[in-house]
């Protein structure tokens, strides 16, 4: 099973560099201008039953209008998200917010943030990756996020 990657940035420039980036790996890519279109931020809950995770790696921007990527981090954490593998990217961290990051067990990228760095700390996730761990099927999930949906 391939790697599958979600990217959130406000940026649509700096989101199409980690897609590309992702996506020459081999990965399976999902990009989001706003946590807000990210199903699992949309449930109460995480849907992935037991030993199922929705993704393999999260890379997100900090700064977002209406949302600040650390809360979102949190919320998925609090809601049982089983992902493994966060990232932040910043052109603005604080003290505070990079003790935070470490502590939600985030890896913390400063704009502009070099290819090579983001490379780096991907081959580490990859190495890191069961090949037979599973991912959800994100048609199951949107059938749990919204059951009065037809699927």
């Amino acid at each position: 099973m391939g790697i599958r990657a979600v990217i959130f940035d406000d940026d649509p420039l700096i989101r199409q560099l980690l897609e590309a980036v992702c996506e020459m790996r081999g990965y399976e890519v999902f990009t989001f201008h706003h946590p807000d279109m990210f199903p699992p931020h949309a449930a109460n809950c995480c849907p992935c039953q037991s030993g199922i995770r929705c993704t393999d790696v999260i890379i997100s921007d900090l700064r977002m209008p209406n949302v600040n990527g650390l809360d979102f981090l949190e919320g998925l954490k609090r809601k049982g998200c089983r992902n493994p593998h966060y990232a932040l990217t910043s052109g603005h961290w604080t003290e505070a917010a990079v003790s935070r990051a470490k502590q939600l067990g985030c890896k913390v990228f400063s704009k502009p943030f070099r290819i090579r760095d983001i490379t780096q700390w991907l081959d580490e996730v990859e190495a890191s990756i069961v090949p037979e761990r599973e991912l959800l099927n994100w048609n199951k999930m949107e059938r749990i996020i919204n059951p009065t949906e037809p699927g």
